[in-house]
């Protein structure tokens, strides 16, 4: 399964994790997360609220929001 990755313009967290992964062997796909659709973008948002997760990058994997670690331990 490959993990979706919603960031934004001028994040360094955005691309230090998409270079992690890609170092890793990762494959991910990144989306900035204003470019989405807008209710698209209302459901990933009410996903990481209800998840305690609102610091951007996103991270998910099968409907989840995921940490970086768990990204790296789970594929």
């Amino acid at each position: 399964m490959e993990l979706l990755i919603l960031g934004k313009q001028n994040c360094s967290a955005c691309d230090m994790t998409k270079t992690v992964l890609t170092n890793k062997g990762i494959k991910f796909t990144y989306q900035l997360l204003d470019d989405l659709e807008p209710e698209l973008k209302k459901d990933y948002m009410k996903l990481a609220r209800q998840q305690g997760k609102l610091s951007m990058p996103l991270i998910i994997k099968n409907k989840e929001i995921i940490n970086l670690q768990e990204a790296i331990i789970c594929i």
